[in-house]
């Protein structure tokens, strides 16, 4: 070997200087100084080489005397070996005076002692820190060279550290003494990859604006740093970077030569064969990859590969599973495609039966549905339960498996047919859904008469499209439902946990609390012996609305937060079942006079629910808050747009029912609600006729209001006390405050004050404890009347402080919202100048310096300017200040 070759080996190469300095990695470098043994062992293209002549180039800034060699293929040889590491550690001026072994003869393996005496000598006399770097040991391990390594870290003295780089951990190295003696430093992959700060900033020169992409680069390339070099590349051309996040993938031509010269070409074939077939799968251990590979021995093979950091990671400690790189897995399955394995049909079939058959059904139908096979796929679908698995949360799988499967598939499968009936029914297309419902009873008549279970269920599926159309559930269609439950057996859960779920929603729906939340206790029971937490938190819900009903806001709060927090924690912030919490809480705040809190929960509620299927309970409650908090605006834009958005849904959603219950809410709320309400039955059913007691309190408050406006104070009068006092023998208590409210307004106004001040009276007693206040300060100045005289009343007499100060702060509050509605004095002349400043879009310290202010100053102002307009930003403001004529 000339002497430049055997020169290059001794340092680093110029072209291992990395561009980016690795900091976090270079301080976990240093504790090589403090343990006997490092080994950096990573696959190919992970930075090894260049990570460690960035630290050989920090240790000798610091005078740290430190020998550097690369090995390759021929240093395998002992003899070589130890002649090349005499000379690394004499070119670092450690090793003077060794001499090297002129012959092999004179080299023994057998007793390394013997013929590296002179080296561990001179290495014994050094002072202060010294290292050994071997890089690329991978290349030259055999038993020889391992043997020789082990004896030499062994007697190498304190101060001399060896430090390995290696595209698989040496397993020629005799290592677990050092492990147990905290003597050996191992960083890998996980530590080597570059880290999204790390790739910004490797990127940014390339491009500047790389940093808000540099997240998606790290979990598309997992930051492997070959990768990011292909990435850089196309920067330097000017590739924008979306196009550059979009490219890379291990289909990518600079990625696949690398792949298959670095890795693929160095495997055997039996390896070659495991890899490409099981590329498709996003796991995989050697059970799953025997049945796919038909051949042994894949444990084995899948335990060598990880050994060998080739690009495969065990998922856990007991190395049950294991994953492939993404880039490596997609370079796979690429050649896999061009015809290196079994058919990519076939392969997702076998792995949709072996996921079946060990009880993975996830992947299951994810294999089955790329499989091609429209009968494998209602096979494995039909074994889950068919529609079991659909209500269990897993709507998303049936949207993509049902279009695949034929209608001559389908009917041989009833349970897979009843989740398409279900998922008409939650689309809104009800008609569809029983037109197919009773289609599946004709053809499947002789199967039910032998089994009630699937009858039992099929009943289920009615009563589900009954619900979601919101029709009115009478009181023997109830008792029907119990008997269908009888008919199914114990441990059915699911089917038991759906048809608790719907005598609870029912329930709640007729104001029957106590029942709903016995039964909702029973379906809470079924759903957790299944492990459902989708279908517990649906109970959450029902059993809240059945609280709030009875007027226990506390409770109903309390459970709606049960599913909040359930939702978030599994199903995560931006789920339909989140939207749905936020809908009931957005309710509860309002009626806790919280506004700012009503307004925030229910801008990131609506428009979800309005684009994801629910049922009406959670519309009517958006709705109805949406409503209440455009009308304390003062905003009548604002009521009739809502107006359009319930109709919108009503007619998507095919629910009726929703467009005559917030037309009449809206009645009740809005003078001029006629102009956008359609087909309001002024002279429809109310009291006994009309089950749903929020239908029923709504339509009387909306003809009450209409009776009050036209002058017929006597008739709404007529009209309210009978379904006042049935509210409250129902024990229906919102409805009941509702009521009141309106009552004792028209009662003072026909001037009969002492029964005006006793129906307010009996609403006070439940509202006080529960903390309702809405449907009290939203009656405005047409009630203050008669909670000043209940006020005056209570004075001298025995003092209930709890009521008075509740009488106080809805007094209080109707004065507020008095003001507020005045717009000549509303602002003070120095709001009225800071808002100016607002709608010119001038900061804080802006606004300070222009008037000037302190900034603490201002920011009370704005406080002020949003709490008297009732707004939470600076751009509602200016409008609100536009629309009232403020500006």
């Amino acid at each position: 070997m000339t002497s430049w070759a055997i020169a290059s080996k001794l340092q680093p190469s110029v072209r291992l200087r990395s561009p980016v300095p690795r900091t976090a990695l270079m301080q976990r470098l240093d504790a090589a100084l403090d343990t006997r043994l490092t080994v950096v062992h990573a696959p190919a293209g992970y930075g090894k080489s260049s990570l460690l002549a960035q630290w050989y180039e920090r240790l000798r800034s610091q005078g740290i005397p430190v020998a550097w060699l690369c090995l390759d293929e021929h240093d395998s040889d002992p003899f070589q070996f130890l002649n090349y590491l005499i000379e690394a550690c004499k070119e670092a001026g450690f090793a003077a005076g060794v001499d090297l072994i002129n012959s092999p003869h004179s080299f023994s393996v057998a007793s390394p002692a013997a013929t590296s005496a002179s080296l561990i000598t001179a290495l014994g006399r050094c002072a202060g820190t010294h290292a050994i770097v071997l890089d690329d040991y991978h290349r030259a391990e055999c038993a020889e060279t391992g043997a020789l390594l082990d004896y030499l870290q062994y007697m190498l003295p304190g101060n001399v550290h060896l430090v390995i780089s290696s595209r698989r951990f040496p397993r020629s190295l005799s290592t677990a003494d050092l492990r147990a003696h905290e003597d050996l430093l191992e960083l890998d992959q996980s530590e080597l990859r570059f880290s999204p700060e790390e790739i910004a900033a490797y990127l940014a020169e390339r491009a500047p604006s790389v940093g808000e992409w540099a997240q998606a680069l790290f979990e598309r390339t997992e930051g492997w740093p070959i990768a990011l070099q292909a990435v850089r590349r196309w920067l330097q051309q000017g590739t924008p970077v979306a196009q550059a996040l979009e490219q890379i993938s291990g289909r990518a031509s600079d990625l696949v030569d690398y792949f298959v010269e670095q890795v693929f070409d160095t495997l055997r074939p039996e390896e070659q064969a495991l890899l490409l077939n099981t590329s498709i799968l996003e796991r995989v251990n050697g059970d799953l990859a025997e049945a796919l590979c038909g051949a042994g021995h894949c444990w084995t093979l899948l335990e060598r590969l990880e050994q060998r950091d080739l690009f495969v990671h065990g998922l856990d400690h007991e190395r049950a599973w294991y994953r492939y790189h993404r880039l490596f897995s997609e370079f796979l399955q690429e050649r896999l495609r061009r015809g290196g394995g079994r058919p990519v049909a076939e392969l997702h079939g076998l792995a949709a039966r072996w996921f079946h058959d060990h009880g993975h059904s996830t992947e299951a139908v994810q294999h089955a549905l790329a499989s091609g096979s429209a009968e494998l796929l209602a096979e494995v679908l039909e074994a889950l339960g068919g529609w079991h698995y659909a209500l269990l949360g897993h709507v998303g799988v049936f949207q993509r498996a049902l279009p695949q499967i034929p209608e001559v598939v389908l009917i041989r499968h009833p349970r897979l047919s009843l989740a398409a009936v279900y998922l008409d029914a939650r689309l809104g297309e009800h008609e569809v859904a029983r037109g197919k419902l009773e289609g599946l009873r004709a053809a499947v008549a002789e199967l039910r008469r032998s089994d009630p279970e699937l009858a039992a269920e099929m009943h289920l599926a009615s009563c589900l499209i009954d619900r979601y159309a919101g029709r009115e559930v009478t009181a023997d269609e109830l008792v029907a439902l119990k008997a269908v439950t009888g008919m199914l057996p114990l441990d059915n859960h699911v089917m038991r946990a759906v048809s608790c779920n719907l005598q609870c929603a029912i329930y709640a729906r007729l104001g029957r609390s106590e029942e709903a939340f016995a039964v909702g206790e029973q379906a809470i029971a079924h759903f957790r012996a299944i492990g459902s937490l989708y279908g517990e938190t649906f109970i959450y819900f029902h059993q809240g609305h059945a609280r709030l009903l009875q007027g226990r806001l506390r409770d109903a709060e309390a459970l709606y937060r049960e599913g909040y927090d359930l939702s978030v924690e599994h199903f995560g912030e931006d789920s339909d079942l989140a939207a749905i919490a936020r809908a009931f809480l957005s309710e509860v705040a309002y009626e806790k006079n919280h506004v700012h809190e009503a307004e925030r929960l229910l801008e990131q509620a609506l428009p979800h629910i309005e684009q994801f299927d629910s049922w009406p309970e959670v519309y009517e409650a958006a709705y109805f808050t949406a409503m209440r908090l455009a009308r304390l605006r003062q905003d009548a834009d604002g009521l009739a747009a809502i107006a359009r958005r319930v109709r919108v849904t009503a007619r998507a959603r095919k629910l009726p029912d929703l467009q005559r219950i917030m037309d009449a809410r809206l009645r009740a709320l809005w003078d001029d609600a006629e102009s956008v309400t359609e087909g309001f039955d002024e002279g429809g059913a109310t009291g006994a006729d009309v089950v749903d007691p929020s239908l029923r309190e709504a339509r009387t408050a909306a003809r009450a209001r209409m009776l009050m406006s036209a002058g017929e104070l006597e008739a709404a009068e007529v009209l309210l006390t009978p379904e006042t006092d049935q509210a409250y023998r129902e024990r229906h208590l919102r409805c009941f405050i509702l009521l009141s409210v309106q009552l004792a307004i028209v009662q003072w106004q026909l001037d009969r004050h002492a029964e005006a001040r006793a129906t307010l009276e009996k609403a006070l007693a439940t509202s006080v404890f529960e903390g309702i206040k809405r449907p009290f300060i939203d009656a405005g100045p047409l009630l203050l009347p008669v909670l000043r005289d209940l006020t005056r009343l209570s004075e001298g007499r025995r003092r209930n402080r709890l009521r008075d100060t509740f009488l106080a702060e809805l007094s209080l509050e109707i004065g507020r919202q008095q003001r507020n509605d005045q717009p000549p004095g509303l602002l003070s002349p120095r709001e009225r100048e800071v808002l100016g400043y607002l709608m010119q879009g001038r900061s804080n310290r802006e606004i300070a310096e222009a008037v000037p202010l302190s900034i603490n100053t201002v920011k009370f102002h704005i406080k002020n300017l949003f709490d008297k307009l009732a707004v939470t930003s600076r751009q509602d403001a200016v409008t609100a200040a536009i629309r009232r004529g403020l500006l």
